[in-house]
């Protein structure tokens, strides 16, 4: 029982840490777009 569980809080665990990489990368991704925008509105 023990380690079941253990491997369900493991399996709920790399899901969470997954789900947390996957929006700081996507919130980089957005941030850079934005950054990359404004340069090229400032240039032209």
């Amino acid at each position: 029982f023990f380690s079941g569980s253990q491997g369900a809080i493991a399996g709920i665990v790399s899901a969470v840490v997954a789900t947390v990489i996957g929006a700081v990368s996507s919130f980089i991704a957005y941030q850079k777009k934005k950054l990359c925008f404004k340069q090229s509105g400032k240039i032209s």
